[in-house]
């Protein structure tokens, strides 16, 4: 292991030399893509391969700014290596430890390829010698008396011979498949050719067996393209300077004299003296380029050396790739927070993506060039057609300032490249959002409130953005609760209506979940009063109108687009009827939050349901069930509190985000377990209140239409759940049950939150645990302006 703080041991003079002659900086343009082609062995997945290179690299995560160009052969490796993307790259193979000696000759090359000929075991046989020659050749000139290196020798002979041999195992089944396999050969070209397939501006940096690739494949660029430049090229670990290599490439190119590399302006080559697949570490005098060819070679030059020399992640955190690489992309191109086309988590899928598979996505619609969206949306389906043809088109879902729409890897990255030319919107991930599973109107002081201020919701309307609502569930048969059930899940621009609200129409609740918010909301057990009597359960604003928009499916999941049709629809009924005609909605939802990706409160969902506040909408939403993670520590399960869990959308701003508290008990329990907790990613509080979300009586989908509602028998049509899903809606019927009574508030959001935190009881706990506390229903009506 190198001393902290030690250079390596290449020369520091000589190492700034060669990097002040290279040639000056070039601006990267918009298009600059980094493309990595990997080496030898078994790997990690795609994405996590990308970014450790990138970590190493950029020292952050590049998303669509770098792509790896993956060939791994699965059929022959299986799954995936399981490590993260803060371990190294490095290669590995599966046979004996320190024991097993140096190199067998062709017996153990016969183990290794089993199907190659006499003549390939010659070839790798010779390959085998020449590497643990070389790593010989190195330890001896790094411990000879003039070298005076002899701190770099920290492993002794034998070990050092099983370094060398796991380096041989491992490099010598790939390198037969590309020299000797023509169609092995031309599947690993396929897979890098296709990641260079939407065109710009490559920089590309190619390890071990890559680096021989990345020459063959700009072999055949130059020669059918060109006009084709690469600004840099960069070699780690080269096994280019091996004859046996460069033969086999010769064979494969059909020609006598390796070509000039005419569309490479700069080749940065870097190897490790010990680094056994970089026999000759110079490729300076046997390959050229359009530009120069500048060698880095030296003793500790990978900084994973010596017992991983070869590691791609060791070469990449060497200054002259890192210098060099940033003078040509710009210093810019690396910055955490820039502009993008395509998402990170997008750019991550890509990476992943079996061949030909479809990945839901969101195009975000900007007007430019004095164009309207609807203007832009066409010119954008157009393109789509013209670019990746009419099936592609006919898969969209237009939406007003967005389209959804199916694409695979490769058609993301070509409409990535359009975007980024013609600046017409982003693309995101069509995320996926999912539920989040009478006495507890009391604990917000409803019942007195219904008795002092008859705020019972009346004239109130609610929409409920869920899995559906069971229209004719008994619990909203005495207040006729549901004016209108809307079906969102259609792969279809509109939502479509269920007209007679019929259990067997379109948009109905075939989950629960959504039957069992909307039953918090409003409705009551049919009984006679005008009141619910003790123990009948009750919605927190009995009267209140509900709206049912299925934006989740039977499975209770849904994507972003769906429920940006709903919140849409909305806007434009708001719109069309001159005032208000939906004064609240619930979002029982939620899903993960990469910051990463977006800006906190700024996905695509959070930005549609900010425009329907500033529209006066009230909007509440669950703040999710992340509070407690269960994780497995030295053969134990153990159960962690989380803070900063709160999720997407419950992180907007323009928004009430609520937890969960005990029922009834809320100041012996506090906020439950499961319950998100705050603050969000960028600094705010959050949740902003509490409400009772555990064990909470309400409406059953699937309730025994053959028995009569009775308080005897209450399991036949209603049913307990849990969750911040339960208490959201506890706060959107306490919400309409204010704004019955108090109707100077309608369309006036910032106000009704403002009085709603600052009437919450405070239950001691945690500020960014239970927000503001639990919103006190009697005191809101006392303390606004009638």
């Amino acid at each position: 292991m190198r001393t902290p703080g030690r250079r390596p041991t290449i020369a520091r003079d000589r190492e700034e030399a060669l990097l002040r002659s290279a040639d000056g900086s070039v601006d990267a343009t918009d298009d600059t893509v980094v493309l990595y082609i990997h080496g030898i062995g078994d790997k990690p997945s795609a994405s996590t391969l990308k970014c450790q290179w990138d970590q190493r690299l950029f020292r952050t995560r590049m998303g669509q700014r770098t792509r790896m160009a993956y060939w791994v052969d699965r059929e022959r490796h299986g799954e995936p290596i399981d490590v993260n993307c803060g371990q190294r790259d490095v290669a590995e193979a599966s046979f004996g430890g320190p024991e097993a000696g140096t190199f067998g000759g062709a017996a153990e090359t016969r183990s290794i390829a089993p199907d190659a000929s006499e003549e390939e075991s010659r070839v790798l046989e010779a390959i085998a010698g020449k590497m643990e020659a070389s790593v010989d050749e190195a330890y001896a000139a790094a411990g000879s008396a003039e070298n005076g290196r002899a701190e770099i020798l920290p492993l002794p002979p034998r070990s050092r011979d099983w370094v060398s041999r796991r380096f041989t195992r491992a490099f010598l089944p790939d390198v037969h498949d590309y020299l000797f396999r023509t169609e092995r050969r031309k599947r690993i070209d396929q897979r890098v050719r296709a990641r260079m397939g939407s065109g710009g501006r490559f920089v590309i940096v190619a390890h071990s067996l890559g680096t021989v690739i990345a020459y063959r494949l700009l072999a055949d660029l130059q020669r059918t393209d060109p006009s084709a430049r690469v600004p840099l090229l960069v070699t780690l670990g080269s096994p280019l300077g091996m004859t046996e290599v460069q033969d086999g490439l010769r064979k494969i190119l059909r020609v006598e004299t390796l070509p000039i590399l005419e569309c490479v302006d700069r080749w940065l080559n870097v190897a490790d003296r010990l680094d056994p697949v970089a026999v000759d570490s110079r490729l300076r005098g046997e390959f050229r380029c359009a530009g120069r060819i500048t060698d880095v070679t030296g003793f500790g030059v990978n900084a994973d050396g010596p017992r991983h020399p070869h590691s791609a992640t060791g070469y990449l955190t060497h200054e002259s790739v890192r210098r060099q690489v940033r003078d040509v992309v710009g210093p810019s191109f690396a910055e955490e927070v820039t502009r993008f086309t395509v998402a990170r988590d997008v750019a991550d899928w890509i990476e992943d993506a079996p061949e030909g598979a479809h990945n839901e996505v969101l195009i975000e619609l900007h007007a430019t060039g004095g164009r309207t969206l609807g203007e832009t949306r066409d010119r954008l389906l157009t393109q789509l057609g013209e670019s990746l043809g009419d099936r592609v088109v006919e898969r969209c879902v237009p939406l007003e300032r967005y389209v959804a729409v199916e694409l695979t890897a490769l058609e993301i990255e070509k409409l990535g490249t359009f975007l980024r030319d013609h600046p017409w919107g982003r693309i995101w991930t069509d995320a996926e959002k999912s539920a989040l599973t009478n006495r507890s109107a009391t604990t917000l002081h409803a019942p007195a409130a219904w008795q002092g201020y008859r705020s019972l919701g009346q004239d109130i309307h609610w929409a409920v953005l869920d899995t559906g609502i069971r229209a004719d569930h008994p619990h909203f048969d005495q207040e006729s609760n549901v004016a209108s059930v809307w079906d969102c899940t259609p792969f279809a621009p509109d939502p479509v209506e269920n007209v007679g609200r019929t259990a067997t129409g379109p948009g109905i609740d075939h989950h629960g979940h959504g039957t069992h918010v909307a039953g918090v909301i409003a409705g009551r057990f049919p009984g006679r009063g005008l009141t619910p009597a003790e123990g009948e359960p009750s919605g927190l604003a009995p009267k209140t109108r509900l709206h049912s928009y299925k934006v989740l499916d039977d499975d209770g999941r849904g994507r972003d687009s769906w429920i940006i049709k709903a919140i849409q629809h909305i806007e434009e009924r708001n719109r069309r009827s001159g005032a208000l005609a939906i004064h609240g909605v619930n979002l029982s939802l939620g899903g993960d939050f990469d910051h990463e990706v977006y800006a906190c409160g700024h996905s695509p969902l959070c930005k549609e349901l900010r425009r329907l506040w500033r529209q006066g909408v009230v909007v509440v939403i669950a703040a999710g069930n992340l509070g407690s993670l269960t994780v497995e520590s030295d053969g134990r399960r153990v159960r962690l509190n989380l803070d900063l869990s709160i999720g997407d959308p419950a992180n907007l701003e323009e928004a009430i985000s609520v937890g969960s508290v005990h029922k009834t008990e809320a100041n012996l329990y506090g906020v439950s377990y499961f319950s998100s907790r705050g603050p969000t990613a960028d600094g705010r509080y959050k949740p902003d209140v509490v409400a009772p979300g555990e064990r909470i009586l309400s409406a059953r989908a699937s309730f025994r239409e053959d028995v009569e509602p009775s308080a005897e028998r209450l399991g036949a049509h209603y049913v307990e759940m849990s969750g911040t899903s339960m208490a959201a809606p506890h706060v959107s019927g306490l919400t309409a049950a204010f704004l019955s009574q108090r109707r100077g508030y309608l369309g006036r959001p910032d106000e009704v939150r403002k009085i709603l935190l600052e009437n919450a009881s405070d239950i001691g706990r945690d500020r960014y645990h239970q927000g503001a506390g639990i919103p006190n229903l009697v005191q809101m009506l006392l303390r606004a302006d009638s």
